[in-house]
């Protein structure tokens, strides 16, 4: 098959939904950056089919998330506006830019707002899309929520999560009007109730983050109790969770889970719960375990473009690793040095019996052992170098 019967069958898988005919496409050097007569790539077609194992098949491939077609909508941002959110994680796992806008000059969030997708809108707010941007209607997502919607209960939800994330409830539309008085004019009570209450609302946040951070199970869940936000952030862009998971606060981490905080919202230095859970608490798989059943991506990635497994490996946390190898974590993944797990748990361990646990799992659990680093060596290479006599009768 030639490459461009190759594309023209990966354009049609994406249509179809057909992931064999995808995958089978792509063995045969399938384009992924071909465009059809509307200016959309295989992913573009795939997504606003809701083709989900396709479109995620194809962003593993190395589909580029952000690429946009002639009316402007990439992937990201059409999952986002139509709250596709299998479609959605995926794009958001490899590198979409969250500052993207449409046609219309707004973000993913805007029109996830308007058309009331409360999870969508939960995860991009997660994701560090802008609460407060105004498209070239004048909108906000906050304005739209209001006026293109209903006011029910999921417009109510998605308002209030907003006000939480820090949304300006001041900012007006083109002709001066502010989401109150639109709110009010419209009679959704609830809505004016929730901007009125917006002062006390994210304070209530961050008195959260405080007592997560505290471990303080009781205030936490009064807290919860009292609306508090879940997507409230400090200054360090830390959620309640991410408080709670540095401290290994189990209590607290269910209670905010079972809340529906996200185990994958990261912080300024790109720790989410999960990653948190892999590292920063000891070989403890409590906390990770926790995050695994409330959905964590175990795809996603730190600010090395590493795995939760690589970082587990480099600290010979041996059982976390048991525990993330009987997830589809990828075993083989190299991060932006150049080191995979195995690589890691040789170069930064110390040959000790935890580290010599951990390749022990990494092996059982089917790496590769014949992947380089940077400067040409394997892990076996180094092991040799180091003398970790151990190792190296586990990996020989």
């Amino acid at each position: 098959m030639s490459r461009s019967d190759a594309t023209r069958a990966l354009f049609a898988a994406a249509a179809d939904g057909d992931a064999s005919a995808a995958r089978e496409a792509l063995r045969n050097r399938a384009d992924l950056r071909a465009r059809d007569e509307q200016g959309r790539t295989p992913l573009v077609v795939a997504t606003k089919a809701q083709r989900t194992e396709v479109a995620v098949l194809l962003l593993d491939a190395g589909a580029d998330p952000d690429t946009k077609d002639d009316l402007q909508d990439s992937a990201f941002l059409y999952a986002g506006a139509e709250g596709y959110d299998e479609i959605l994680r995926a794009t958001l796992r490899h590198g979409a830019d969250v500052t993207s806008t449409n046609r219309f000059g707004g973000t993913a969030l805007i029109p996830a707002s308007e058309h009331g997708h409360t999870e969508t809108v939960r995860i991009l707010i997660n994701a560090g899309v802008p609460v407060d941007h105004v498209n070239e209607l004048g909108w906000t997502a906050m304005l739209e929520a209001i006026v293109l919607n209903d006011g029910s209960a999921d417009q109510v939800d998605v308002v209030r999560q907003l006000i939480g994330a820090g949304a300006d409830t001041s900012i007006r539309d083109q002709n001066g009007r502010t989401p109150r008085s639109l709110a009010a004019a419209k009679g959704y009570d609830e809505i004016v109730d929730l901007i009125d209450d917006a002062d006390e609302i994210r304070d209530r946040g961050q008195r959260m983050i405080t007592a997560a951070r505290a471990g303080d199970a009781d205030r936490v869940e009064k807290l919860l109790d009292q609306r508090a936000s879940i997507a409230a952030r400090d200054d360090t862009k830390a959620t309640a969770l991410v408080a709670a998971a540095y401290g290994n606060h189990l209590e607290v981490a269910e209670l905010l889970l079972k809340a529906g905080a996200d185990p994958n919202a990261k912080d300024e230095t790109v720790q989410s719960a999960y990653l948190i859970a892999t590292s920063e608490v000891g070989d403890d798989p409590r906390l990770l375990r926790l995050t695994l059943r409330h959905g964590a991506d175990v795809h996603s990635l730190d600010s090395w473009k590493g795995t939760g497994l690589i970082r587990a490996a480099d600290r010979g946390h041996d059982r976390i690793v048991g525990v993330l190898l009987g997830t589809d974590v990828a075993v083989d993944h190299v991060n932006r040095i150049g080191y995979t797990a195995l690589h890691e748990a040789v170069i930064l361990g110390d040959g000790g019996p935890s580290h010599q646990r951990t390749v022990a799992a990494l092996v059982a659990g089917g790496v590769d052992q014949t992947t380089k680093d940077p400067n040409g060596d394997t892990a076996l290479d180094v092991a040799r170098a180091r003398g970790y006599t151990k190792i190296i009768e586990l990996l020989s």
